[in-house]
Parts: C-alpha cells; sequence; structure tokens
C-alpha cells in the first residue's frame, strides 16, 4: 500500500487522496499564512514506482498583498526528493494548469521510504547538529537570543577572536524569519565555515569584528513545517516596528541596542528566498532617506563582490535594477538602516534556478557556497571600512 504522510519533523501536507494507480492529490498546509508555497511530505511502500504528484491549491502561493510571484511562474520550480538526507535529486519537470491552479510533477521512488519537498529543507534539528559541530571553537560563542512561543530555543551565533578589543565593527546578519525560505539556512552554513576558517579574510574578520548570528528566527513554524510568510499574528519581517509583537523581535532589539555599544554597526544583512522564478537577487530601502551620501556606493560595491566571489555553480549577476521595499514598514533591513545608517540589505537565495531564465538549478551544497561568499564580501566592505576613523 502506498500512502503520502507529513507526520515527521517540519513536514506539511494535506487533503491527500489517490487519484490513480501511481498517483496522488494533496495540498500544501497554510496554517496561519496566507500563501501555500512550502510543501515536504514522504512517500511510504513505492519502491520501483515512478509517483505523480498533484499539488491542488498550487494557484495559492501568490496574492497582491504578499507579492511572492504569479502563479504562471511555477514551471521554474523543480521539488527535491531523497532518501537519505544527503543525496538530494530534483524532480525533472513540473507542468502548471492555469485553468485549474494545480501544479503536477512526478517522483521515481528508489526506496521504499521517499521524502519531497519544495525545496532544500532544513528544520530545526538540523541547525542543533549544525551548532554542536561549531559550538567548540574558542572564537564561536552560542547563546538563547529568546524562547518563541511554543518554548523552543532561538538560537543567537556571535563569532569574535581574541582577544576581545573594543570598538569593532558588529555586522548582523539574520535567516528564517520567513521559516520556509530554507536557502538561508544552508547560506548560513556556509558564511560560518567560510569565517572560521584560516583564510587571510576570515582573520580579518575575527580580529576586527563581531558577527551576530540568528540561523533561525521563526523556529516554531520552522518545526511545525509551515511556511511562515505573512504568518500571524504579524509577519516577523514587518515587526520591526516601535512596538514590537513577537517576542524573538523584541529580544533582538535589546541586543542589537547593546551591540551598537560594543563598536559600530557596520553591516546588516537579512537572508530570504524568492519568488518561483526569481534568481539571487536583493533588495534594499534605498527610497528611505540615506543616512550616508555614500550609501549607493557602498551597496554597488558590495553587489559586485558578491558578484565576483558567487560560486559558478549558483552565480550572482549584479544590476542597477533592483527591489526597493523602503515604502513597507517594518521591515528589519530598513530599521537598521534607519536607526544606525550602516548598509543593510536583504539578499534574497533562490529555491530553484540561480539565475532567471538560465537552466542552472541550485544545489544544497552551492547554497553553501553561495554563503562563503557572503563571508568573503563581508570581509571586503569591512576591510573598506576600516580605511576610515569611527
Amino acid at each position: 500500500m502506498i500512502t503520502l504522510d507529513s507526520h515527521f519533523e517540519g513536514g506539511n501536507i494535506e487533503k491527500v487522496r489517490q487519484t490513480g494507480l501511481n498517483r496522488f492529490a494533496c495540498q500544501s498546509r497554510k496554517a496561519t499564512s496566507k500563501n501555500a508555497l512550502w510543501f515536504y511530505f514522504r512517500i511510504r511502500g513505492a519502491k520501483g514506482r515512478r509517483i505523480t504528484i498533484c499539488l491542488e491549491n498550487a494557484h495559492d502561493v501568490w496574492n497582491k498583498e504578499s507579492q511572492i510571484d504569479y502563479p504562471k511562474s511555477w514551471p521554474a520550480a523543480r521539488p527535491v526528493y531523497f532518501h537519505d538526507n544527503q543525496t538530494f535529486c530534483r524532480v525533472k519537470r513540473g507542468t502548471y494548469d492555469q485553468s485549474k491552479g494545480t501544479f503536477t510533477f512526478a517522483v521515481p521512488c528508489t526506496e521504499n521510504e521517499v521524502f519531497v519537498a519544495f525545496s532544500y529543507p532544513y528544520v530545526y534539528s538540523d541547525l542543533q547538529a549544525f551548532l554542536k559541530k561549531i559550538r567548540g571553537n574558542p572564537n564561536v560563542r552560542i547563546q538563547t537570543l529568546a524562547k518563541s512561543r511554543q518554548g523552543l530555543d532561538v538560537p543567537l551565533i556571535t563569532i569574535q577572536g581574541k582577544p576581545r578589543r573594543p570598538k569593532r565593527d558588529v555586522v548582523w546578519i539574520f535567516a528564517r524569519q520567513h521559516a520556509g525560505e530554507t536557502p538561508g539556512s544552508f547560506a548560513v552554513e556556509g558564511l560560518c565555515d567560510y569565517v572560521l576558517s584560516n583564510s587571510r579574510g576570515a582573520e580579518f574578520l575575527q580580529k576586527n569584528a563581531i558577527l551576530k548570528i540568528i540561523p533561525m528566527f521563526d523556529v516554531d513554524n520552522v518545526a511545525a513545517g509551515n511556511y511562515g510568510k505573512d504568518s500571524l499574528p504579524v509577519d516577523f519581517n514587518r515587526d520591526w516596528k516601535k512596538n514590537s509583537i513577537r517576542p524573538e523581535i523584541r529580544a533582538a532589539r535589546r541586543l542589537i541596542q547593546k551591540s551598537a555599544q560594543e563598536g559600530r554597526i557596520a553591516l546588516f544583512l537579512d537572508l530570504h528566498a524568492p519568488g518561483l522564478a526569481q534568481g539571487n537577487d536583493f533588495n534594499d530601502c534605498s527610497l528611505c532617506e540615506p543616512t550616508d551620501p555614500n550609501y549607493p556606493e557602498k551597496r554597488s560595491l558590495f553587489m559586485k563582490d558578491l558578484e565576483a566571489f558567487a560560486p559558478r555553480q549558483n552565480p550572482y549577476h549584479y544590476t542597477t535594477q533592483f527591489s526597493s521595499g523602503g515604502r513597507i514598514e517594518g521591515m528589519a533591513h530598513r530599521y537598521f538602516h534607519q536607526k544606525y545608517g550602516c548598509l543593510a540589505l536583504t539578499l534574497e537565495l533562490s529555491y530553484h534556478r540561480a539565475i532567471r531564465n538560465r537552466n542552472l538549478y541550485v544545489t544544497a551544497h552551492s547554497i553553501r557556497a553561495y554563503g562563503q561568499a557572503i563571508g568573503k564580501t563581508i570581509f571586503r566592505h569591512l576591510a573598506s571600512l576600516s580605511q576610515k576613523q569611527f
């Protein structure tokens, strides 16, 4: 008997029904989000068969408020499947039926238990395993930022070399403000691997900077397998206002203010994932009043360096045309830019194609490599700032 279920950490699927010998229909669970982009489920008992999946609410990934992407972009999506949590494969293709709002794809099952996800999954236990890996490094400190509403620890990683000299540049990095935007977690791993390496850039950062990384903000929705964008009571990345609702945001704001006393907050990066067909991209709050006349130049240099360092398997192409986001209240990058005057960017890391309209698909490994490129770019940015006085 073939079954589909999501009864495991981070699983997400509902309304499953069998529609043919090797065909199933199902829906992504929205929970408290407005959209249903993320799914993650398990197929059992189908070894040697090719199982066709029809996602019946694929049309539900876009609305005028969220601006995620148009459903017609679904053909760019290639879900992943695996059986050992190491060897990921992408489905060959998917088809979107605009009249029905469905996305259909086939999964070849080589084992009796196969997992399927919208993109590479990264759950709370994956983060705990990574934290255990880096915890013994003398330059790493791991704290609990806050307790989530469901009682989970929200971790904070601090990377700072010794001796801990005062007045270092402070860099803040967030990932997973939207739980389903998993590429940010792989990038955080790559970034940490670079900063903790013996390279020249890493040694500079360890001696001259304090990196504060919140690797998984919305731990509750990650654990539950929910997408998390526009999740009630308020989207994490819309709660950076004076009276934040979420306890995780309130705790982060207190520590950010405290870190400003340790040195200049020189950079903020928020790691997200874009729409269905978009590639690696970024957005900025340039419509806000710039606090630094050199801000546009700093932004351009940062993104050009990222273009230069990005791996060939997961490239970024710099363009002066980008999404601003400056009119949206409560976004984290706007909070950092207005309060601290630093370069504050949201980096969009692709789920699927690295470059729009190019058939080059990212892998978990290449996203980690992109994270290393972000680390190199941070080094170049801080090195250029260090030539000037505070």
